[in-house]
């Protein structure tokens, strides 16, 4: 599932509604996420947790360095698993 913008206070109250199906997903790209606060890394936890609970660890993928600090400043980042960027074929330049 591809996120894109900030992840904040505002766009967490709209998710809040439709939980249950974003939870249903377990993989989400964040290349294009902009800024998160902590309204968003509370949430990213809580969804992380719900994915625990049903078997499934939360990957997070092209998360940026600002998201990665935050979740390791709360100590939270062992709830997810951060996968890489994928590199850009650079046949394509």
């Amino acid at each position: 599932m591809k996120l894109e913008g900030s992840i904040d206070a505002h766009r967490v109250a709209v998710w809040w509604y439709s939980r249950d199906s974003l939870f249903a997903q377990h993989k989400l790209d964040l290349q294009s996420v902009t800024t998160v606060d902590s309204s968003g890394v509370a949430f990213l936890v809580h969804w992380a947790k719900h994915c625990r609970a049903n078997g499934r660890t939360l990957q997070l993928q092209g998360a940026s360095q600002q998201l990665i600090g935050m979740l390791m400043l709360y100590a939270v980042e062992p709830l997810f698993e951060l996968a890489p960027i994928p590199p850009l074929n650079e046949s394509n330049n």
